[in-house]
């Protein structure tokens, strides 16, 4: 077996799979697992922010509050652009898991789950 990458941030978590197009009865969990970087999310946090506050403040202006009243932020540095980037944690995102061929499983119906929890309540 060979190594991806990895972090000590990563997490695993499952996510809706639909099995069958535009039926939203028939899923199954489907396990993902993302890489991540505290110092990439803080040093990006960073920058949204410097970027919500110049919206806000370019509204302000254009909606009557006189533009010295208004604060716009920049980076002190052209650098700090690449901050959110700059330690790799290799391979971000992957989901391995079980491949379910459609032609192998029976669909179910709305009518037919709802019967069997129906079913379940006299066992």
């Amino acid at each position: 077996m060979m190594s991806l990458g990895g972090s000590t941030f990563g997490s695993s978590y499952f996510v809706k799979e639909y099995i069958f197009p535009n039926d939203k009865c028939n899923f199954r969990p489907r396990r993902h697992s993302r890489n991540w970087s505290p110092h990439n999310l803080a040093n990006g946090l960073v920058l949204i922010s410097m970027s919500i506050n110049n919206v806000v403040s370019w509204l302000r202006g254009v909606n009557g509050v006189p533009m010295s009243k208004c604060r716009f932020e920049n980076p002190v540095s052209e650098d700090l652009f690449e901050e959110p980037w700059k330690e790799s944690v290799g391979v971000d995102h992957v989901s391995l898991d079980q491949v379910i061929m459609t032609e192998h499983v029976t669909p179910f119906s709305r009518e037919d789950i709802l019967r069997s929890y129906q079913a379940m309540r006299y066992i």
